[in-house]
């Protein structure tokens, strides 16, 4: 038992391949999903109450894709789905059908006793999170209001439902109703970001000019040294703003070249995913540092590479001194190239003096990191690679062949072994791959194939614990272990 408490510092996670659940797939929801829909596929096996690894389930996924008020009544109505359980980042379904500006199940939620003084994990509450799914129906934050939550209630960072409005609005007439329930434009969040930096998220020019009228000073920092330029390159989920907003905000006098308390330029988070050269070369031009190194010890160029942003990229490695830098968690530019499979960034890197045995902050050097990326598709990829890091004495690590395991994958089993690899060799915490597959597995199939390729099925813990004993304790396994003993 406590060998299997130890996995928790095993960093690798088995993928299960179980029956897929039609509740936990987006597309089975819909305004027309009934309960006999329902019905009928739990007759089929399928588990209305069940999570999914990110901890959504099928009442989470009915609110948010807006099934019928009585499908989602009837899912609330089952045992495993009561008002009290809570999902994805720490939310009860309130939160959901609040974020999704449901006032009939926000009503029914309430009715049954829902917890409306939650916080998320995140620091969101129920109003604040509703406003960050752009909910501007007055009657839910009311309705909130009336059942104990009042609407200036800021979430655990100190924003408010009108800050995270702001991001959502065409004018900022749209935020009266907040102001009239004790709100003020004014208001700064604990880190200093006021309104007009909220609003940057979103880009929208009127109303930023609107702001401006109310005499908001657009230069404003907050309290780690950021105007609103940083708020505009960050933008908000599933959106990128254009250059327009870029060159509005300058010609309001923020510097372009500001550096972050942090250490990063707003080129640091345009990296991320804006993918306008003209936006880049707009920052360089007046000024931005693209050399510049942040406490992560990330170049905006190294921030591009792990975001995979291929035209970020192009531009930012050609201008780009500083290749050979290692940021704080040991990764260089060919790390990120590696995992993400940039051949043509590999190329040009391998033209200069490579440190081929260059290791990570957790001893982690460039093969693990391939079979730790690997894919079925990126074969040819991945052996082109692993040959040149094993031609240059690269050697494969204890945690490559438990990596490999993890994903339960034979080809990688067999081209490791036939690399050199023992088999049974453990790990930082004392475990073999075959010990990992019989506390984390689900396959009895792949653990056969490790014994056969060499496994040892005698090996015990350090606390005396055999192979057959640990996979007694793997639920996954039950029952088909009698080859263990």
């Amino acid at each position: 038992m406590r060998a299997i408490l130890s996995i928790i510092l095993f960093s690798c996670v088995f993928t299960l391949n179980a029956q897929k659940n039609v509740f936990l797939d987006r597309t089975f929801w819909n305004e027309k999903t009934s309960i006999n829909d329902v019905k009928e596929a739990v007759k089929e096996g399928n588990s209305p109450t069940e999570f999914n690894k990110y901890n959504f389930d099928a009442t989470v996924y009915a609110i948010l894709q807006n099934a019928p008020t009585k499908t989602i009544a009837y899912l609330l109505s089952l045992e495993g789905n009561e008002v009290s359980k809570i999902t994805h980042d720490g939310r009860n379904y309130l939160m959901w059908a609040a974020y999704k500006h449901n006032y009939p199940v926000v009503k029914l939620l309430l009715e049954k006793g829902s917890d409306i003084n939650i916080y998320d994990d995140k620091g969101q509450n129920t109003q604040t999170f509703a406003a960050m799914g752009g909910n501007l129906n007055i009657d839910i934050y009311t309705l909130l209001e009336e059942n104990g939550l009042p609407i200036k209630t800021p979430s655990r960072k100190g924003e408010t439902a009108m800050h995270l409005l702001s991001q959502h609005i065409e004018d900022i007439e749209q935020l009266n109703f907040f102001l009239e329930h004790g709100l003020s434009l004014k208001q700064t969040d604990k880190a200093g970001n006021n309104l007009f930096h909220f609003a940057s998220a979103q880009g929208n020019i009127k109303v930023l000019n609107q702001l401006i009228e109310k005499d908001f000073d657009p230069k404003a920092k907050n309290k780690n040294g950021e105007n609103a330029l940083f708020f505009a390159a960050r933008g908000k989920r599933s959106h990128v703003n254009e250059f327009q907003l870029f060159r509005f905000l300058h010609t309001q006098g923020l510097k372009l070249d500001l550096i972050n308390n942090s250490g990063s330029t707003v080129l640091h988070y345009l990296a991320r995913s804006q993918k306008d050269e003209t936006v880049f070369k707009y920052f360089m031009e007046f000024g931005a540092d693209v050399n510049k190194v942040n406490v992560e010890g990330n170049t905006a160029l190294m921030i591009a590479m792990a975001r995979n942003n291929t035209p970020a990229i192009e531009i930012l490695f050609e201008v780009t001194e500083k290749k050979n830098i290692i940021n704080k968690d040991g990764y260089s530019i060919l790390t990120y190239a590696l995992r993400t499979k940039n051949e043509k960034i590999i190329s040009k890197l391998m033209e200069q003096n490579v440190n081929y045995h260059l290791e990570d902050k957790k001893g982690n050097n460039f093969i693990t990191h391939l079979v730790d990326t690997y894919k079925k598709e990126d074969k040819v990829f991945f052996e082109k690679y692993m040959k040149l890091f094993i031609s240059k004495d690269v050697e494969i690590q204890a945690q490559t062949l438990q990596i490999a395991t993890s994903k339960e994958n034979e080809y990688l089993i067999n081209f490791l072994t036939e690399k050199g690899a023992d088999i049974n060799a453990k790990n930082k915490e004392g475990l073999t791959a075959l010990q990992l597959a019989a506390m984390k597995g689900e396959n009895t199939e792949f653990i056969k194939f490790l014994i056969a390729k060499g496994a040892d099925k005698d090996v015990q813990t350090e606390f005396g614990e055999t192979v057959y004993e640990l996979a007694k304790n793997n639920e996954l396994l039950e029952g088909r272990l009698k080859f263990l003993k």
